[in-house]
């Protein structure tokens, strides 16, 4: 059943755990969220960026898997939305959450452009995430009013969320769930990154909506572990969920003398369902309905 990304979200505050939200390209990717939902008796969070090149496409796919697994409470999320424009046509297709990405403006840029997304979103009983901070890194960081994307990491606090920001941006813009930046960043890491756990927990003591953390590939299980134990109740993760399909589909094209290319695309999505299932299971986000 797709829902108000909203209701998942809260249900996790009240019960202390987070949930997964990964990346999907295409309608198999889409089933493998639904199955492994199913398999634990888990909400999923289904992540779609701004730049997959059918959107309509995908939406189509989770209203055709929603039928197929009824009992799974599952929210479709424009992520890394670039405007107000693609979060109208997201809606219309009949996603039930949206992003809007504008973290790499200033503070009243983003107030401004995320607010104007929001009052559209909630008439249509749509959820709404907001950024505040800057998580860079070589992947989805939807690009700014010029076409400009931030891939940059920092080493020093200017683009991590300070608890004031986090106030005021909720209190201006009513966004339903807020992703920080707390040391994360999208993609591989170039360099050890630094996860400021205090941060964050100063961060959910400020407020009063959910927290979302992005680039948590590749962040050790230990250190995603504290991000739940922290506050967080959504986990952006999808770069080594791909390597791991990848590896899968690799090593199947390794070890079989006759290779069929759609087995092989099959083993790529076992080894991607394989490891969401891993984190889904650290996040604590089993037997949850």
């Amino acid at each position: 059943m797709l829902v108000n990304m909203a209701e998942i979200l809260e249900k996790a505050v009240r019960d202390h755990y987070a949930v997964a939200a990964v990346n999907v390209w295409n309608g198999e990717s889409v089933q493998k969220c639904f199955e492994a939902a199913s398999e634990l008796r888990a909400p999923t969070i289904i992540n779609v960026s701004g730049f997959v090149k059918d959107m309509e496409w995908i939406a189509g796919a989770a209203k055709y898997w929603e039928r197929k697994y009824p009992e799974v409470p599952a929210a479709l999320n424009l992520d890394h939305g670039f405007g107000y424009e693609m979060a109208a046509q997201m809606i219309h297709y009949g996603y039930t959450s949206v992003m809007i990405d504008k973290s790499s403006l200033p503070f009243e840029e983003n107030v401004r452009l995320t607010k104007e997304v929001v009052k559209m979103a909630h008439s249509c009983n749509v959820s709404v995430e907001g950024e505040i901070g800057h998580v860079g890194g070589l992947g989805f960081c939807a690009p700014d009013e010029k076409g400009n994307i931030n891939f940059t990491y920092s080493e020093d606090d200017e683009q991590l969320t300070t608890p004031e920001e986090a106030v005021e941006f909720i209190k201006q813009t009513g966004v339903d769930c807020l992703a920080v930046s707390v040391g994360t960043v999208h993609g591989t890491y170039k360099k050890e990154p630094k996860m400021d756990f205090e941060r964050l927990a100063q961060i959910k003591t400020a407020v009063d909506k959910p927290l979302v953390i992005h680039g948590a590939s590749y962040s050790g299980d230990e250190n995603l572990r504290k991000f739940v134990e922290g506050g967080a109740a959504k986990i952006n993760i999808f770069s080594e969920l791909a390597e791991a399909g990848l590896n899968a589909s690799v090593n199947y094209l390794e070890n079989e003398e006759s290779p069929k290319i759609f087995v092989m695309e099959t083993q790529g999505l076992e080894g991607y369902k394989a490891k969401m299932i891993h984190f889904m299971k650290l996040f604590g986000q089993a037997n949850r309905w």
